[in-house]
């Protein structure tokens, strides 16, 4: 797996995230489902087709930009921490060979940069 690989994994965990939300408004899961949850899934439900499909789109400009968001901390471009000295993130894939790849490397395009592309 490449930093290209990952990105792509992550696009589509993010519109799974995406179509799971979506169904959890069409119909509320759980045998004894949260009051706020059935109260957005009835609103969500009486909503004309535009309506639905802008709530969608919302929802997933909203877990588009989460994931991002989450890319740029891992890139190390969204501070963490407070103050001047600060630490870094890597993330590693080690393969089923034990071979590593640093996938959030500095000097490589930044993950949140493949993301959008």
């Amino acid at each position: 797996m490449n930093t290209e690989e990952f990105v792509e994994v992550i696009k589509v965990v993010t519109e799974q995230c995406a179509q799971a939300t979506i169904g959890s408004l069409l119909v509320v899961p759980g045998r004894k489902p949260d009051g706020t949850k059935l109260a957005l899934s009835q609103w969500y439900n009486s909503l004309g087709d535009i309506e639905k499909d802008n709530v969608n789109k919302i929802i997933k400009e909203a877990t588009a930009q989460t994931t991002f968001s989450f890319l740029c901390v891992l890139d190390g471009v969204t501070a963490i921490e407070d103050g001047e000295s600060k630490g870094a993130l890597e993330l590693t894939y080690i393969a089923s060979d034990g071979s590593r790849l640093l996938l959030n490397n500095p000097n490589n395009e930044h993950l949140h940069d493949v993301f959008n592309s």
